[in-house]
């Protein structure tokens, strides 16, 4: 069973006047991170591995973070 995960974030307009254009600046050039390498450094906290394999109650075996790698700037 996988580990219950909570991910938030700002899913509508929140600032009308904000989300009208888009700013190419506040896009990241060095290090974009993907939701995969999210999801690897949520499990990496705590020790958990994000390569591990885990079986469904169908017995189905499922990967904890697809392709994902843990982003090392954010725990050193």
């Amino acid at each position: 069973m996988r580990p219950p995960v909570l991910q938030t974030g700002a899913a509508g307009n929140l600032c009308p006047r904000r989300s009208r254009r888009r700013d190419p600046d506040r896009t990241p050039k060095n290090r974009p991170v993907t939701v995969s390498d999210l999801h690897a450094s949520i499990c990496h906290a705590p020790g958990i591995n994000p390569n591990k394999e885990v079986m469904t109650p169908l017995q189905r075996p499922i990967k904890l973070v697809d392709n994902g790698k843990p982003v090392a700037e954010l725990f050193s």
